[in-house]
This record gives structure tokens, sequence and C-alpha cells, in this order.
């Protein structure tokens, strides 16, 4: 007889979060059915709230598999958008330059605060701390006003769609067919999504990660691998993630304003 071969820890917590969802999506279906919870929109709009987010949250995963932790994930939000708003709207800046100067201010701060961790030996709770206070400080700094972002190339974006006509469409009230869509935002963060995937399942950098996260002392002394960069490396690609994150949900922030 063939022995049963057991279950990984990680393919058993993915099979359980992916039953949990299923069942409450099902749930869903059945309670909400008359308000047209079965429509796909609605499954699509899951994507298109939370692209942002999905961002973040693989940066984070990144960090939290190497044992560490960053607790300044709201501040650089406010932050970042807080920053986009005023270079644009205020100091007349064009969105593309914006975005690259906060693309490289994410590389800055994520470099900063990997040296500090990785070679300095600092608590990442200590840095990341101090790194939410600065953040912080920095957006009441720049401004304690709402500032509304009217930049038409910024606003453009928001509002372009990616219509799903292979999804069909409904006919509302007027006759018109509205047919399923996402944003290019769901794109960049299915992008990312898949692009971290390999990076940690398929090369040596992402399996460095999870021997960092296992048992960082025997890595840097048995295994010979010098764990303090790829560190270093793992929360600068985080920050990076986390800005582009915050650009993709200050997107959103529009869209609904819009």
């Amino acid at each position: 007889m063939k022995k049963r071969e057991k279950i990984d820890g990680k393919v058993f917590l993915l099979i359980i979060t992916i039953l949990l969802f299923l069942v409450m999506y099902a749930a869903g279906l059945i309670i909400f059915q008359s308000k047209g919870f079965a429509k796909p929109q609605v499954f699509l709009n899951l994507f298109i709230s939370n692209a942002g987010l999905i961002v973040i949250a693989a940066g984070m995963t990144m960090v939290m598999i190497t044992g560490g932790i960053d607790i300044s994930v709201g501040s650089i939000v406010a932050l970042t958008c807080m920053m986009l708003a005023w270079m644009m709207e205020i100091k007349g800046m064009g969105a593309v330059p914006a975005l690259i100067i906060v693309l490289i201010m994410g590389i800055v701060f994520g470099l900063v605060q990997g040296f500090l961790i990785a070679y300095l030996k600092i608590q990442p709770f200590i840095v990341t701390l101090a790194g939410m206070f600065f953040a912080r400080g920095l957006t009441a700094i720049i401004s304690q006003e709402m500032i509304s972002i009217k930049n038409e190339l910024f606003l453009k974006w928001a509002k372009s769609k990616i219509n799903l006509t292979f999804l069909g469409g409904t006919v509302n009230k007027k006759g018109v067919v509205n047919y399923s869509f996402i944003y290019p935002s769901v794109i960049i963060a299915l992008i990312v999504l898949v692009g971290i995937f390999v990076l940690l399942k398929f090369t040596k950098f992402g399996r460095t990660i999870y021997a960092v996260g296992g048992n960082e002392q025997s890595v840097s002394t048995d295994d010979g691998i010098k764990c303090q960069a790829d560190q270093a490396a793992c929360l600068c690609d985080q920050w990076l993630l986390m800005f582009v994150g915050r650009f993709l949900i200050r997107i959103e922030y529009l869209r609904w304003l819009c």
C-alpha cells in the first residue's frame, strides 16, 4: 500500500484560504441574489477596489517571510498621496515626472531602512516605527489641508476602462448595455502578484528570503550566503511596491470622486 503524503503547511493554509473565500462568496450569492451579487462585475469589483492593497500586500509578504515587519504602511500611504497631489497641483508638475519622483523616493526609503535593519542590526519594529512618525510629520509639513487633483492625465488614468465583452453585459433601465469592465490598475496588480510569485518560487533571491526567515544566523554562517544584501534588497523592493500600491489607491480614490 502506498503511504499517504502529508500536506505541506503552506499548501494547507492556501487551501483553507481558498475554501473560506468560496464559502463566503457562496453565502453572498444566496443572501444577496436579488441585489445582483451574482453579476460578474460584482466579482471584478473585488479586484478593482483592492488593486493597490494587492500590490502593497505583495511587498509586505516578502518582508514577513524574512521574519521582519513594517508598521509604517498606513503613514506612507498618506505621504505618497499628499506628495503626488502637492507636486501636480501646487507645483504644477506633470503626472509622469511626479510619479517617477515618488517611485525614486520609495527606492531611497527602502534602501535606508534596509541598511539600518540588515547591516546595523536595528530591530525592524523600531526602524519602521521611526519611519511611520517621519512619514506622518512630513505629510503634515507638506499640507494640512486636502489637495484635490485636477491633472488631466492623472484623471484620464483614473477613468480609463477595459471592457470585458466576453463576459456579457446587462441592460439598464434606459436600454443601454453595460459590459463588465476592469481598470488598468487591476492588470498592474495581477502582474505584480505573478512577478512576486515567480521571484519567490523560482529564483535564488526568493530561496534566500525563505532561508533568512527560517534561520538567519545559520544561513549567514553555515551556508556562506550574504543575507544582509538580500534583506536590504527585499526591503527596497517592498517600499517600491508600496509606492506603486499607493499610486493605485490614489487613482481609485479619484475614480470614486469622479
